[in-house]
């Protein structure tokens, strides 16, 4: 029984391939081919040719649709098959903006830096004011503690991504810049996006600030060198 089986498995995968063939043919032959079905995405899905081209695969997974599958993959926490999907979908549209940044975001949360830098740089060379991408660029900076670099690119991407004002607060908390800190932190609070971890930096970047800003009783040591300075000692 089990040898009959695999004789219909292998007649059907045969038949699927035959089919899929017929189908590339027909594509590549035309200069502006109609869409794909739905039983013949299935068919060369079937047949798992890895020897289609970009305009055969734009066909059978339209790049927007991998887009939206990626970004899914990501919300689920799942990276790597995130960026995979991501991956394929820039190399059948390079100028993707969407597909660019989900592969940077999906790089920087799997822990490649690197290869985040490259996607994120590629959405900026397409778009050169991305909120997203600026924003990226801004946490990889700051994650890698070079924090001037890191500024700019959280500056440029506040107005229109708030999750650079989380960036920014920690920046300045780090930075021992507390007022700022505390400005950014109170942004995030009003527009309702707080949370614990946040209200606790407001509120540690709000106590920094009140002890810089409250005169401090000079110690004895430091009484008696003003007094040496002033020629009283």
């Amino acid at each position: 029984m089990h040898w009959q089986n695999s004789i219909c498995c292998k007649e059907n995968t045969n038949r699927r391939k035959k089919w899929a063939q017929k189908i590339v043919d027909s594509v590549q032959a035309a200069d502006d081919p109609e869409p794909v079905t739905d039983w013949q995405r299935q068919i060369l899905r079937a047949a798992k040719d890895k020897h289609l081209d970009n305009k055969l695969r734009a066909l059978i997974e339209p790049p927007p649709l991998m887009e939206q599958q990626g970004w899914q993959l990501w919300q689920q926490g799942k990276m790597a098959e995130a960026a995979e999907m991501f991956q394929k979908a820039v190399e059948i549209d390079p100028k993707s903006e969407n597909a660019w940044n989900g592969l940077g975001w999906a790089s920087f949360n799997s822990g490649k830096r690197s290869e985040a830098i490259v996607a994120f740089r590629q959405v900026l060379k397409l778009n050169p004011a991305h909120p997203a991408a600026l924003n990226g660029m801004g946490q990889i900076l700051l994650a890698e503690r070079k924090y001037n670099d890191a500024e700019g690119f959280l500056l440029k991407a506040a107005p229109n991504a708030p999750a650079a004002w989380w960036g920014l607060t920690r920046l300045y908390l780090l930075q021992g810049k507390y007022d700022q800190a505390e400005r950014w932190a109170q942004k995030i609070v009003d527009a309702g996006q707080a949370d614990d971890i946040l209200r606790q930096m407001l509120d540690a970047a709000k106590k920094k600030t009140t002890r810089r800003q409250t005169p401090r009783r000079p110690r004895a040591a430091e009484c008696h060198w003003l007094c040496q300075c002033s020629g009283v000692v």
